[in-house]
């Protein structure tokens, strides 16, 4: 969501049916970097021609955007001063991350990321986990992207990291109520967690506003 989903001019994700209350982080930053409508004509032409004229260096740049448009949306959403951002790698080796829709996936095709608190101690210092998953960026003949919200590929995502943060809270390493966030190619989902009903949305939902950020450039 956000940069991505801007260039391709793809609408939002509608808010899902309401859950339990709860009070977690509910209103998020999506990151403009572009100064003006201009640069992001200019911008959005060039990736569809790039797209067109050169799909391997397309590719590799989407592959780059991917893992590093992440990051800078979590900087957005929880500065420096009170959160840690940790990004220990690809998902967990040793916790199955298959199912439909993600047959052939490696694991340099995922990579993990962790939100604390700063001085949060132990589990109760967990905010968030977010898991991406690269899928390339299929384009149809409109020059689209494709959706990936509501796929087998984004469901069998989700449910591998619904496993992962169980299994963690089993151990006491992760506290009910953390934000769990997949992202797969330009779409975003966002949930909270709790060990007994899984994945689930604040009554409120959760809401996106766009805001003019400086992301030290364009990925």
């Amino acid at each position: 969501m956000g940069l991505l989903r801007k260039l391709f001019g793809l609408p939002p994700k509608e808010p899902k049916p309401s859950s339990p209350p709860t009070k977690t982080k509910t209103t998020f930053i999506t990151p403009d970097p572009f100064t003006s409508d201009t640069q992001f004509a200019s911008v959005k032409s060039h990736i569809r021609n790039l797209a067109q004229q050169d799909p391997t260096r397309f590719e590799a740049l989407m592959r780059m955007a991917a893992f590093q448009t992440p990051h800078s949306w979590l900087e957005a959403n929880f500065p420096p001063d009170q959160y840690h951002i940790i990004a220990p790698g690809p998902f967990p080796c040793d916790v199955p991350l298959s199912g439909p829709g993600l047959e052939g996936l490696q694991g340099d095709d995922t990579r993990m990321y962790i939100v604390r608190r700063v001085g949060g101690e132990g589990k109760e210092g967990m905010v968030l986990m977010k898991l991406v998953v690269y899928m390339g960026v299929p384009m149809g003949e409109d020059g689209e992207a494709k959706v990936w919200i509501g796929t087998e590929a984004m469901k069998s995502a989700e449910e591998g990291l619904l496993g992962l943060m169980r299994r963690m809270y089993e151990v006491g390493q992760l506290p009910g109520g953390c934000l769990a966030v997949v992202g797969m190619g330009m779409d975003m989902t966002v949930y909270q967690f709790e060990y007994e009903g899984g994945f689930f949305d604040p009554p409120e939902g959760f809401k996106f506003e766009q805001r003019r950020v400086d992301m030290g450039g364009l990925p």
